[in-house]
């Protein structure tokens, strides 16, 4: 493979997994909502579980707060920690990780 094709395959790679302004492709589903929420700013954010384990984190383990599912990626290793809150038309994706206090908001990209 060239170098020219790996940037291609790689942009295709970001393109299956979000499409802009945060629309989840059709993949399969690494976390659901716990049924915990808890309001943020007039926000209702929504606590997720894993489904299945990937990365460092194990099926089951509990995770932080998001608003909706366009907020965290269901592909790859991406995953949003303990009170951690991504929120409004940010989105979390690859194999970032937002954890502690952390806010992602607004039209972020992490």
């Amino acid at each position: 493979m060239t170098r020219e094709d790996a940037h291609i395959a790689a942009a295709e790679i970001q393109t299956d997994e979000f499409t802009p302004r945060g629309a989840v492709m059709d993949h399969a589903k690494k976390y659901e909502f716990t049924g915990e929420t808890r309001p943020h700013l007039g926000r209702t954010l929504h606590r997720i579980r894993a489904l299945v384990s990937f990365g460092d984190i194990a099926a089951g383990d509990v995770g932080g707060w998001i608003e909706d599912e366009k907020n965290l990626s269901h592909c790859g290793n991406a995953w949003v920690f303990g009170n951690a809150r991504v929120y409004g038309d940010a989105q979390v994706f690859g194999n970032a990780w937002v954890c502690g206090d952390a806010r992602v908001y607004g039209d972020a990209w992490v």
